[in-house]
């Protein structure tokens, strides 16, 4: 099984349609065993999906996602886990370490940017 974290550099992405990069971290035995970052082809969201399944992830992390997005991915048997942030590797140790999950909140048309205090 692998985790992909959609990442700007060794950082969560804020922004899964907009991240540079996935980094892939390969579990066995509930545990990381291989890193491998894979640069986002920009592919239309069912293609990006499929892609991402092709490569046996499992569990997509990232920061913001649409809901047109997750449930693409959800197609593909890809758990889903939004609202995540600090470094990609810190945020796949927290899932697996079961204190990391999303808070059910999903964006629509277009991903939501994170609000300004006023």
């Amino acid at each position: 099984m692998r985790i992909a974290v959609a990442s700007e550099g060794l950082n969560v992405s804020p922004y899964f349609g907009q991240c540079s990069s996935f980094t892939c971290y390969t579990i066995d035995r509930g545990m990381i065993v291989e890193c491998q970052n894979t640069p986002n082809p920009r592919l239309p969201l069912r293609q990006l999906a499929s892609m991402l399944g092709d490569l046996d992830v499992r569990v997509l992390i990232a920061g913001c996602v649409e809901r047109e997005a997750a449930d693409a991915l959800g197609i593909e048997g890809i758990e889903v886990i939004p609202n995540a942030s600090g470094t990609a590797r810190k945020a796949a140790e927290a899932y697996l370490a079961r204190t990391l999950a999303g808070d059910g909140e999903w964006h629509g048309d277009e991903e939501a940017r994170p609000a300004r205090d006023t």
